[in-house]
């Protein structure tokens, strides 16, 4: 029986294909500025990164939750994605919680930009 950490064939041969991997930037992708990052150099398959900021999450002006405790996944020509677990977010006093949960089910939110 194979390890759970072992990689099938079939998974190697198609990640052998891939054009982009994050190992060297595209000749039409642009170099990023001072504090910028490019997309082509995060790699593939993704990574999974703790974000080391707090990370707010908003509807409007309302701020819903805020959390210390927040993932990005990079990978390769995508934005990262942040994801947060379902315990770490806490309701900032606008909202209780089953509010919250059913807003953030039903109301598109954004992300505030991550602050140090």
């Amino acid at each position: 029986m194979a390890s759970k950490n072992t990689i099938p064939d079939w998974l190697l041969k198609a990640r052998n294909k891939w054009q982009f991997n994050g190992k060297e930037r595209p000749s039409f992708a642009q170099d990023p500025k001072k504090g910028q990052v490019s997309v082509w150099d995060f790699p593939r398959p993704p990574a999974l990164v703790k974000v080391q900021q707090q990370i707010s999450v908003y509807s409007g002006e309302i701020c819903l939750a805020k959390t210390n405790q927040a993932y990005a996944v990079m990978e390769t020509a995508h934005p990262p994605s942040l994801y947060v677990s379902g315990k770490a977010p806490q309701p900032t006093g606008h909202l209780n919680l089953h509010h919250y949960n059913l807003l953030l089910g039903a109301m598109q939110i954004r992300l505030q930009s991550l602050k140090p």
